[in-house]
């Protein structure tokens, strides 16, 4: 019943998301709109016994997203398997409008892609964090496992063969391996054979989060000349 509820509820999103399209068109405004449909979070729908987002899981982390933008025919009807982040759809508008991207902003124009085209250099692994605590009371998971709310969460790095799940507060971490068991039903983590790929994981998750860490002022200094920017 919950499932057919929630189908329904995404039914009226999608009637809605066709009176907006159908009224672009009766005013003469669907072809110089660009169109942008996403969400922020998936739904565990009851997957592994689970529901709402917060879950290392795929049907809670996969969103749904679609580009339409009119001069590029190469966004229409097309299926990209890139791996793409919400924190890419700031640089992609600044982009299209023609603004230049500042560099605090860690995810990359979706430009290419809606050409048609892959860069040689894009991102193959996708990286998430989820926090699991509350502000007005304990939540669920600070009270099963005894952590503050700033311990309780966890991040994840998922590339399209694998992910890694890293669970704050010294809990044991998570490995899937995607490929043969896509519905993340074993997790791999404590296999001795899979113990160097867990180590690969967990460092390359370190190397994304020193290299992102926070750049507001990166690539600026106080010269005396005045402001350098790189």
């Amino acid at each position: 019943d919950l499932r057919a509820v929630y189908l329904g509820l995404a039914r009226e999103v999608d009637d809605h998301v066709g009176r907006v399209v159908n009224w672009l068109k009766e005013t003469g405004q669907w072809d110089t709109t660009t169109v942008i449909i996403t969400g922020d979070h998936g739904e565990m729908l009851g997957d592994h016994h689970l529901w709402g987002k917060q879950a290392p899981f795929d049907p809670s982390l996969h969103v749904p997203l679609m580009i339409r933008v009119p001069e590029k025919t190469g966004s229409h009807g097309i299926r990209i398997e890139a791996l793409t982040e919400s924190i890419d759809l700031a640089p992609t508008m600044l982009e299209l409008m023609g603004v230049d991207i500042p560099l605090a902003l860690d995810g990359h124009s979706l430009v290419p892609l809606l050409d048609g085209e892959t860069p040689d250099n894009w991102r193959d692994y996708v990286f998430c964090e989820v926090e699991l605590g509350e502000i007005e009371a304990p939540s669920r998971f600070e009270t099963a496992w005894s952590l503050p709310p700033e311990q309780c969460n966890f991040a994840l790095l998922r590339s399209k063969t694998h992910k890694y799940v890293h669970v704050n507060g010294g809990l044991p971490p998570m490995l899937f391996d995607l490929v043969n068991d896509p519905g993340e039903r074993h997790d791999l983590a404590g296999d001795p054979q899979s113990s160097q790929l867990l180590h690969d994981m967990a460092a390359r998750m370190l190397d994304h989060r020193m290299t992102n860490a926070n750049r507001a002022l990166s690539r600026m200094a106080i010269t005396d000349k005045g402001l350098a920017i790189r």
